[in-house]
């Protein structure tokens, strides 16, 4: 399951192990993909359009609906820019399958 997890392109898919945990008990320092450590105290967004592909979102940030209801907490989220997700608003890699193409 993790060998999965790191292959994911968009970072959508995340997992933690207790043993990732410091003695005292609190969580280490979130790493990026490139092993980089990630400021904890920066309440900042990173978005990233990736070429023929997802939006993907990383940092300090909340999605919420038309109504403003919170869809989700989590670090980074890959959403949907090819309009097949057939898991709205966010990437299921149905732009892989369908060639999705972007128009610039």
């Amino acid at each position: 399951i993790i060998d999965i997890v790191k292959q994911c392109p968009t970072n959508a898919l995340t997992f933690s192990r207790d043993k990732d945990k410091k003695e005292n008990g609190a969580a280490t320092e979130p790493q990026t993909k490139d092993n980089t450590k990630q400021d904890q105290n920066n309440s900042s967004a990173k978005v990233q359009i990736m070429k023929d592909g997802p939006t993907i979102i990383s940092g300090d940030f909340i999605i919420r609906d038309i109504d403003g209801n919170k869809l989700t907490k989590v670090n980074t989220v890959a959403l949907c820019r090819c309009g097949g997700s057939s898991n709205m608003p966010f990437c299921d890699g149905t732009h892989n399958k369908i060639s999705f193409k972007e128009k610039r």
